[in-house]
């Protein structure tokens, strides 16, 4: 299965997953602001943006495999792994069935699956409102008939960009991430994660509502919750930029420019700054824990082989606390 991806970037590597109806490329500003800190590695999933399409048999599982096989074909020991909404569902199924690829986990307005975290006749809605969606594409499908999708503090520009993004999408890929996460129920991981977990989530998130983090991050018991004010499902991943570098700092590992100053925060470098989307404060509870572009990768499909065979690669590589962010 070929696989394509956008790489940034020279230090600890961070792997960022995209969320449903949507690529890799939402996180163009992520991959610019963090590229001095870390290798920043933003995927293509399976049916999505350059990467090939799945089998309609396709599930959460066979999405991990396929994630685990990429992450080995890149070489990326022990990555950060980020996910937005589905890319966090997927980010968990990962640690379940390869707990040792990710150093940290961060959950940004994250699900334990539908199935896991929504009343099912939710779930039925939200399946059968993506179905119709890929069958109206590609030329009928309006992004904001999604609701809670945007935020009134994102920057029109950065709506436009995501509409863009949006209207490409393809119908096998609509429909088989519909239907893997209608199907998943990730209940049963969240007490066995060992590593650290961030839950980062929007206060105003109606896709993922605030109950919904606080289940994970009772669950969790790793983790660490972040609640960011006035943001929406797709602008919470804006406050990652200022986030991560000390994120991985509190998980034991240094960033080429990872200083902080006495206030935690980090000295701007020149030329690169932090994404803000508008003004928003943020309040961290319950934490429970004492410039190579658009390449692709050829990854064996996981319904050909075990999640153990090494992933043959295609293309080139180049070369808690509680905490108050």
């Amino acid at each position: 299965m070929r696989i394509g991806y956008e790489r940034a970037g020279d230090g600890p590597p961070l792997v960022l997953l995209h969320g449903a109806v949507s690529d890799g490329r939402v996180w163009r500003d992520q991959l610019e602001d963090l590229a001095d800190e870390f290798t920043v590695v933003a995927w293509d999933a399976p049916g999505c943006g350059t990467s090939s399409d799945p089998p309609e048999t396709f599930r959460l599982p066979e999405y991990a495999d396929c994630l685990a096989g990429f992450i080995k074909a890149l070489d990326l020991m022990r990555p950060h792994v980020v996910g937005h909404s589905f890319g966090a569902g997927l980010a968990l199924e990962l640690y379940r069935r390869h707990p040792h690829v990710a150093r940290s986990l961060v959950l940004v307005g994250g699900y334990a699956g539908w199935a896991g975290s929504l009343p099912a006749e939710e779930v039925e809605q939200r399946l059968q409102l993506a179905l119709r969606t890929a069958e109206l594409l590609p030329d009928g499908f309006v992004p904001q008939s999604i609701p809670g999708l945007f935020s009134d503090v994102m920057p029109a520009e950065r709506v436009d960009e995501l509409l863009r993004i949006m209207s490409e999408i393809r119908p096998v890929g609509t429909r088989v991430m519909a239907h893997a996460f209608a199907e998943a129920d990730l209940r049963d991981v969240l007490p066995l994660v060992r590593i650290p977990t961030l839950l980062l989530h929007g206060s105003a998130d109606e896709r993922s509502p605030l109950k919904v983090a606080e289940a994970l991050h009772a669950d969790i018991p790793t983790s660490t919750l972040v609640v960011l004010a006035r943001l929406a499902t797709s602008a919470t991943w804006s406050r990652l930029s200022g986030s991560m570098p000390r994120y991985a700092a509190s998980c034991g590992q240094s960033t080429p420019h990872g200083r902080t100053d006495q206030a935690g925060r980090r000295p701007k470098a020149k030329n690169s700054g932090t994404n803000m989307v508008g003004r928003v404060s943020e309040r961290s509870i319950r934490s429970k824990a004492a410039d190579q572009r658009s390449t692709s990768a050829s990854v064996a499909s996981p319904a050909a082989t075990s999640a153990s065979r090494p992933a043959q690669l295609g293309g080139r590589i180049p070369g808690g606390g509680t905490k108050i962010w």
